[in-house]
């Protein structure tokens, strides 16, 4: 970034358009610039060569030091995962994406969170959170980014699993009809699993019943991966559906947008057997 706030050193012509403006949307929200891939982070190495000047200046003593020593690691992890996390979400900018409807106080809380993000797995969900963001304005509440904040790899991944248990009516449910049932369980989703996801906020956990859906008419179409369902419910008085024990949260709903489609071996077959009383024919 140059002296006089704009982006010479970005070359944005491998990006679609609305990059820039992302980008600078970001600079603005959380005062951060982007350099080409290979050059030094200048602006940084400044900064810390201040900060040992600044000590040697004041003769500061070995526990001022180190703790400034200690600001400068700090700061500068910090400003790693941010530049990470942003740089990985500029190729999944779309087209007709509108990044100039971001919300300054969204972005610098997002940034705020993912300044400690790391793992590399986790900065890549987080990038997609911030495209996502930009491609579509509303697409992940505030509530949201604070959940993905608390979530640590194991919990990602325990997530991911689950969700790979989805249905589409075109609404997403996860459908877990039994607990104790053998298909859940060798993937690691039980009792104890689902209470420690309901306990981070991801989704509600009903150990007794099933929920039931209430759709307006007394035909649906379920989709899993590619398979489909026809299903008829009957009407008592009127049309419902039982979707097992687990309805993903709001925030939960939003972040499983982030999950892997993956087909389960077996699960439509489990499908099949749970509505059987509902089907009106199958296309496979």
């Amino acid at each position: 970034m140059s002296d006089n706030g704009k982006f010479s050193l970005v070359d944005f012509s491998a990006f679609a358009k609305p990059v820039e403006v992302l980008v600078q949307a970001i600079t603005s929200a959380v005062g951060i610039w982007y350099e080409p891939h290979q050059m030094k982070r200048i602006a940084r190495a400044k900064g810390e060569v201040s900060l040992i000047e600044f000590a040697n200046q004041q003769k500061l003593s070995a526990l001022e030091s180190r703790a400034v020593n200690r600001i400068v690691v700090q700061e500068s992890r910090a400003q790693n995962n941010i530049e990470s996390i942003a740089s990985q979400s500029l190729p999944l900018v779309k087209e007709d994406a509108h990044p100039e409807q971001l919300k300054s106080d969204w972005l610098s809380n997002f940034f705020d969170k993912a300044k400690h993000i790391s793992d590399e797995q986790m900065q890549s969900a987080w990038a997609k959170v911030l495209a996502g963001e930009a491609n579509t304005p509303g697409s992940f509440s505030r509530r949201a980014v604070n959940l993905l904040a608390e979530i640590d790899g194991a919990d990602a991944f325990l997530f991911d699993t689950l969700c790979r248990f989805r249905v589409s009516f075109p609404e997403e449910y996860v459908i877990v009809s039994e607990v104790r049932n053998e298909i859940y369980n060798r993937h690691g989703i039980n009792f104890a699993s689902l209470t420690h996801l309901e306990n981070l906020g991801l989704i509600a956990f009903s150990s007794l019943s099933s929920f039931l859906i209430q759709p307006d008419q007394n035909k649906l179409t379920a989709q899993y991966c590619d398979h489909k369902l026809d299903l008829t419910l009957f009407a008592m008085p009127i049309p419902e559906l039982s979707v097992g024990r687990v309805m993903l949260s709001g925030p939960g709903s939003e972040i499983a947008s982030l999950c892997v489609r993956e087909e389960i071996p077996g699960f439509y077959e489990h499908l099949k057997h749970i509505w059987s009383a509902h089907l009106a024919h199958t296309d496979i």
